[in-house]
């Protein structure tokens, strides 16, 4: 690293410094508080209102990564003197991937839920139909073709006689207008952040190293930290970032959203810092 980077690394390594990257003071809407919660939440239909809190509970510098690599060979039985072919992994600790930060953080988040709750519930037996029509009209949607196809049926008659069918129907309560301040709304998330400092704007570089963590956090068998937020909502172990250094944009040739647009795309983050 260079100096410039190693004074950049010496400034975020505070916690203060590292919070005031992610949630500047001008940015009302929390922007990349919010990418970092989307790169390793899996929201599904709910929809990420707010981040309305964040602390960094925890930062490494210069966490290294172990490189995991598949291999296949050939062994020889001792016992019964055949070939048997094993498949496994092996981890090289000559080969080592670099995180220049990894860092813990608490988001405090309100997430709008899409679901509904279930006024009532009824099943009745279909029946009385004397036409395929008939029992179609019986259903908000049906395929009906796809319906008898699957099941080798052509005449009402092989419909009566092959099954009684039920129909089941769902009523939902009307959702309330949305309140930020319920606590049902409030959800506490922790998330991990891996970050790399760069003293030059060699984008492809960056992307490569961020990539080639990725692949290996996605293989590892590190403990993560407790999402706090269901577990089966984890879309990645970790929101991964390359930090650049923000006075040499005017002279890379390229803008702050560009670098960002294109990181994004990624789903991976850009980030700007003065040492």
């Amino acid at each position: 690293m260079s100096p410039r980077a190693d004074i950049l690394l010496l400034k975020l390594r505070q916690p203060g410094a590292l919070l005031a990257l992610l949630d500047p003071p001008g940015d009302a809407d929390r922007t990349t508080l919010r990418q970092l919660a989307q790169a390793v939440i899996d929201f599904g239909d709910d929809r990420l209102e707010e981040v309305v809190g964040a602390a960094v509970q925890r930062i490494e510098v210069q966490r290294p990564y172990i490189v995991s690599a598949p291999y296949q060979e050939t062994q020889l039985d001792t016992q019964t003197m055949k070939r048997v072919e094993v498949a496994g992994t092996s981890r090289r600790f000559a080969d080592l991937l670099w995180l220049d930060i990894e860092a813990t953080l608490r988001l405090d988040l309100v997430v709008e839920a899409a679901g509904s709750e279930i006024q009532s519930l009824t099943a009745a037996e279909i029946e009385g139909y004397a036409s395929l029509d008939e029992f179609k009209s019986r259903f908000h949607y049906l395929d009906l073709a796809g319906f008898l196809a699957e099941r080798g049926i052509s005449t009402v008659e092989e419909l009566r006689e092959r099954a009684r069918y039920l129909l089941t129907e769902i009523r939902l309560k009307p959702r309330p207008a949305f309140d930020a301040g319920d606590p049902a709304s409030r959800h506490a998330a922790t998330v991990q952040l891996g970050a790399i400092v760069r003293d030059d704007f060699d984008i492809g570089a960056a992307l490569r190293a961020l990539k080639g963590v990725r692949l290996e956090l996605a293989q590892s068998q590190s403990v993560r930290p407790e999402l706090g937020f269901g577990a089966s909502r984890r879309r990645a172990a970790s929101a991964l970032a390359a930090i650049f250094p923000r006075a040499g944009l005017p002279g890379s040739g390229m803008t702050a959203a560009e670098i960002e647009g294109l990181f994004a795309a990624e789903d991976l983050l850009a980030l700007f810092a003065d040492p």
